[in-house]
């Protein structure tokens, strides 16, 4: 089954259970992914976040209910909130009015997602490949030791990098590379308006050495880990934060496609079970900012 139609299930999955709290965990064992994997790819087929894409569904067929006369708390329970004042703050945050707003209120309701295939014309040769990207090409990344910690948080990019930024400080770490992914959060934290960012420091085996891990640090868990070598696929965004809404989703739909077409094997379980992910590398030279992508192949 190829990844299209593996997502394609997931949607038809979350439209016949919106009554049922749903994971990431259990979206990704329908489609065969690892959540990590389905918590990029999701994204870069649909352009929505998994979990947001869940918890707008289902606030848009709460408002169906909210017409029927049902009580409200009633119609929380309905869709797996854990009390009415959740659902409220839901609903003010994805309409802006509260749910009673919508009791005598018609409202633009949203279709099922269609998978498409990706719509990028400089791949079929109609346009140039935007010259902020760079060609695919292949790229091992030998075994290395990470120092990393996740956050969830409105803005967890910031939040993290600069929480191990700091850390490294502390300790006097020298670190040789850093790297990034978007972590899939619960149901509950998107519903909250949270996302989630994991960040690595890449060390050697002496620097490590100079830390006693796990710990917390200013409440967050830093941990360690030693990650295998493997293969990726991977392209350069130049100057990602330019017009980073255009320029890094570009590169990620660029990359996946050129994937699809070369029709690489991606065995996402077994990504899960040795610890690959799809990662975000920022590089600073000379003045001027550039974004690895890297997709995990066999």
């Amino acid at each position: 089954m190829d990844t299209k139609e593996s997502l394609r299930l997931i949607v038809d999955y979350i439209e016949d259970h919106l009554h049922d709290r749903l994971t990431v965990d259990d979206l990704a064992l329908v489609g065969g992914f690892s959540k990590y994997h389905l918590n990029r790819l999701f994204s870069v087929y649909t352009g929505h976040s998994l979990m947001g894409y869940v918890r707008k569904r289902k606030l848009q067929q709460a408002v169906i209910d909210l017409q029927t006369g049902q009580r409200i708390i009633d119609i929380a329970a309905t869709y797996a909130y854990s009390s009415e004042r959740a659902f409220s703050r839901a609903f003010l945050r994805e309409f802006g009015e509260p749910p009673s707003h919508f009791r005598n209120c018609t409202v633009l309701m949203m279709e099922k997602l269609t998978i498409y295939d990706l719509d990028l014309p400089f791949l079929k040769g109609a346009k140039t490949m935007p010259d902020y990207l760079s060609k695919v090409r292949y790229q091992t990344i030998e075994g290395m030791y990470v120092i990393r910690a996740i956050v969830i948080s409105q803005e967890p990019e910031n939040d993290v990098i600069g929480l191990l930024q700091k850390y490294a400080v502390e300790k006097g770490l020298k670190t040789t590379r850093n790297f990034g992914f978007d972590v899939p959060v619960s149901e509950e934290q998107g519903n909250e308006g949270l996302r989630g960012y994991e960040y690595w420091l890449v060390v050697n085996e002496v620097e490590l050495k100079k830390v006693a891990l796990p710990t917390l640090f200013e409440g967050v868990e830093v941990n360690s880990h030693f990650l295998k070598e493997h293969r990726y696929a991977s392209l350069r965004i130049e100057e990602p934060f330019v017009d980073p809404f255009e320029r890094i989703p570009t590169g990620w739909k660029a990359l996946v496609k050129w994937i699809e077409e070369k029709e690489v094997h991606l065995d996402h379980q077994k990504y899960d079970n040795c610890q690959t992910y799809c990662l975000e590398e920022v590089i600073e030279k000379d003045g001027k900012m550039s974004m690895d992508i890297y997709i995990p192949v066999d």
